[in-house]
């Protein structure tokens, strides 16, 4: 292998680890940006929500296996 090979490919790495970087430092940072501006109690009371209706929907009986023997439920 050539010397400037070696020189060319060195380059090139440590280029692009500095790049790469700085990218990564970017997205980091918008991304803790963006976790900032989310309210976890409006996601919280969201999935109380689905939660309440899930258990309300299998009590009332929504999901009763009865007459199903042997058949796959189906699609919606």
């Amino acid at each position: 292998m050539k010397l400037s090979t070696i020189a060319m490919f060195g380059a090139g790495y440590v280029l692009g680890t500095r790049a790469g970087r700085e990218r990564y430092e970017q997205l980091r940072v918008a991304a803790q940006r963006f976790t900032d501006g989310v309210d976890g109690s409006s996601i919280r009371a969201g999935l109380e929500s689905v939660s309440d209706r899930l258990e309300r929907y299998a009590t009332d009986g929504g999901l009763s296996t009865e007459g199903t023997r042997g058949r796959a439920p189906a699609r919606r």
